[in-house]
């Protein structure tokens, strides 16, 4: 999984506002001097897994034989793509499954005609859990008949996901403390008091970049995450 600079705090300066405005005030509890600061922070990350939907059929003059024919399908896609799951069958998941009557046409020279025939359908979610692996599984599928790769995704992982919030929470945390020290001046220093979220995380894209994961054909851009915090902090002379 490629690192991107979750904790590079250079980076991470450059691009962040303090978006709220910092007000300096009196407490009506024993005169208790505090700060309030609204701050934000952000963090990034590149997507860590794909998804993919597989659309398979199966086609026979009975139900039965349908179904068997689409079995022979499923089957050559799970081995196709077991070896990119890390042995997780779990990762295979069936999204539907339907059987029902179609019309197939048939040709002997030029006549042609149609005959009633059975078909039977499966969509097929199938999680990969390195992204860089999207796309030998992308090509390990292609050769397989009675099958249409319906679309590859990105995707980020849980632990990404943890991970992004934290952190971005913590460059907010960062941001805030830095500016209330600021407004205190050099007569004091602050200790944090309170902090309330402002919103849910705020996810977005952004444009490609040259630390994205090598080796994979998809997903060059980032993901980044942006969290906003109101923060007390007490003041307490030198």
């Amino acid at each position: 999984m490629a690192k991107d600079t979750l904790s590079n705090a250079a980076i991470i300066l450059s691009v962040i506002a303090i978006i709220g405005v910092a007000a300096l005030f009196l407490s009506g509890r024993g005169g208790v001097q505090t700060i309030t600061v609204q701050a934000s922070g952000v963090a990034y990350g590149f997507a860590d897994q794909a998804t993919m939907y597989i659309y398979a059929n199966g086609t026979g003059q009975t139900a039965a034989l349908a179904n068997a024919n689409l079995t022979a399908t499923t089957s050559a896609v799970n081995n196709a793509v077991m070896q990119y799951l890390n042995g997780n069958a779990s990762l295979i998941q069936t999204q539907s499954y339907n059987v029902f009557k179609t019309k197939i046409q048939s040709c002997s020279g030029s006549v042609c005609t149609n005959r009633t025939a059975y078909q039977a359908t499966q969509t097929i979610l199938v999680t990969i859990p390195s992204i860089l692996n999207a796309s030998g599984a992308v090509a390990s599928l292609a050769v397989i008949p009675s099958i249409n790769i319906n679309g590859v995704s990105q995707k980020i992982s849980a632990a990404m996901y943890a991970r992004l919030l934290n952190d971005s929470l913590s460059d907010a945390v960062q941001n805030a403390t830095s500016q209330a020290k600021a407004l205190a001046g050099s007569d004091y220093y602050v200790s944090i008091m309170n902090i309330t979220t402002q919103s849910v995380p705020i996810f977005y894209g952004l444009a490609a970049s040259s630390a994205a994961p090598q080796n994979s054909t998809y997903f060059v851009g980032r993901t980044g995450v942006s969290r906003s915090i109101i923060a007390v902090f007490r003041m307490n002379p030198r």
